[in-house]
């Protein structure tokens, strides 16, 4: 081959095409991901819950995304932080006795880290959702997502990164190209 003939094209189309093939890379990533995670959410049965409120301020801070498992009420020890579910926000157990109602019942007594000046929040369950992991800014990704713009805004990068992912612009002009020269035996 003549020195430079495997370079079709030019510069310009080539760091074009590196910047198509590293969204393409990207949204890749991105899509195996959240396959992983359907998975795993349906193999461990755990889900996914954002903090919109500062009640487990400093230790889970506003923004966070949560990852919560659905465990008996009697499973739960102080020290605990679960999802009230009456307030739809993590709070910290601290304390936690039978209920007189049944032996799968339990009586939580709930109360956040940022919640000083607030009293205890009393509550008879027999399930509830405890916080196994959390993420720090993630929930405000999922927090926009479940609005009307941000859910067009997703579905607007998805369609994005596909269309330049399939999109190659690997164009071979006559003026560039150039012919290869192929040795005789």
């Amino acid at each position: 081959m003549i020195d430079g003939a495997d370079r079709i094209g030019t510069a310009s189309d080539r760091a074009s095409d590196v910047g198509d093939d590293r969204l393409a890379t990207i949204g890749g990533i991105v899509v195996i991901l959240l396959a992983a995670w359907l998975v795993a959410a349906w193999v461990f049965e755990v889900s996914l819950h954002p903090v919109a409120a500062p009640t487990m301020s400093p230790a889970i801070a506003t923004g966070s995304l949560a990852v919560v498992d659905r465990v008996p009420a009697p499973e739960l020890e102080p020290g605990d932080v679960v999802i009230d579910p009456v307030r739809d926000v993590p709070v910290r157990v601290i304390g936690v006795s039978a209920s007189r109602g049944g032996d799968a019942d339990a009586v939580v007594t709930l109360r956040g880290d940022g919640e000083a000046g607030r009293g205890p929040h009393i509550l008879t369950i027999t399930e509830a959702e405890r916080v196994e992991a959390t993420a720090p800014l993630l929930g405000w990704v999922a927090l926009g997502a479940a609005t009307p713009v941000g859910g067009g805004i997703a579905v607007a990068t998805v369609a994005a990164v596909v269309i330049l992912a399939l999109r190659r612009r690997r164009h071979r002009s006559p003026s560039t190209a150039q012919p290869s020269v192929v040795p005789r035996a």
